[in-house]
């Protein structure tokens, strides 16, 4: 589970990148987005849920 919190607030490791580490999740990030978005045709509500679920798995790992 330690290593479930860790990848999910790491980007799965890309965060840990020592040159710009926000700037290249945020990268990577938009990018999956980018590619995912025209085949998932899922509500908004949905959407909103995913994202919420995973920031609310980002706190436990922040903590650790």
């Amino acid at each position: 589970m330690r290593q479930l919190l860790v990848l999910t607030a790491t980007c799965f490791n890309i965060g840990r990148i020592r040159f710009a580490p926000g700037t290249w999740t945020s990268l990577a990030t938009m990018l999956l987005v980018y590619y995912i978005h025209p085949y998932w045709q899922a509500p908004i509500y949905y959407q909103l849920m995913i994202i919420a679920a995973i920031f609310l798995l980002g706190i436990p790992a922040a903590q650790s």
